[in-house]
């Protein structure tokens, strides 16, 4: 989408993602939904939603995206997840993800995982829930459903360059305490 008006995305689609060709130009980077404004001056909403009961399933060589949201202009970004969301990818795989890139927004994010939501990566380097917000708005988490990531160095809820943050606490391997910050706990991997 390019310019002022607002971008909804709804999808009860079960929506399976696999890249084999990792020396594709265009293969850097894939998403199941991605909503993306790209005027600097747009003040759209992007609002995005995985239904309950929906299942995303995303594997390939480089970042995945799951769920996102882009926003160079001046609005904001709401992205739910209420369904499941599995991914093997190696590295830097996000479950649920908004960005705004603009310093000059005052727009807000609001990434949210319903109670029904699941994430479960085998992955490194990757997120659960992921808000980075380079603007003044506010960027808020809320996780209630299960994220389980296995790998090293991954975060359960993770943003960043913010003015205000609030994370709402969510199971991961184990239940977290309300935090500004948290990391992934990691325990044994389940049998699958």
């Amino acid at each position: 989408m390019s310019g002022n008006g607002d971008a909804t995305i709804r999808s009860a689609a079960d929506i399976w993602v696999n890249r084999v060709d990792p020396s594709s130009p265009w293969q850097e980077q894939t998403s199941a939904i991605f909503g993306f404004v790209s005027a600097a001056g747009g003040l759209g909403t992007i609002d995005i939603r995985q239904e309950q009961g929906s299942s995303f399933f995303l594997a390939g060589p480089l970042s995945i995206n799951c769920i996102y949201g882009l926003h160079y202009g001046l609005g904001g970004i709401r992205v739910s997840g209420a369904g499941s969301i599995y991914s093997n990818e190696p590295d830097l795989a996000y479950g649920l993800q908004g960005a705004i890139d603009s310093t000059l927004s005052s727009g807000n994010i609001l990434v949210r995982q319903e109670r029904s939501g699941l994430v479960d990566f085998i992955a490194n380097e990757s997120a659960g829930a992921f808000a980075y917000n380079r603007g003044a708005g506010d960027t808020v988490i809320e996780a209630a459903g299960v994220s389980t990531l296995y790998g090293n160095e991954n975060d359960g809820l993770w943003r960043g360059q913010v003015t205000r943050a609030h994370l709402v606490p969510f199971l991961l391997a184990s239940w977290i305490p309300p935090t500004l910050s948290c990391k992934a706990i990691l325990t044994e991997a389940p049998a699958r």
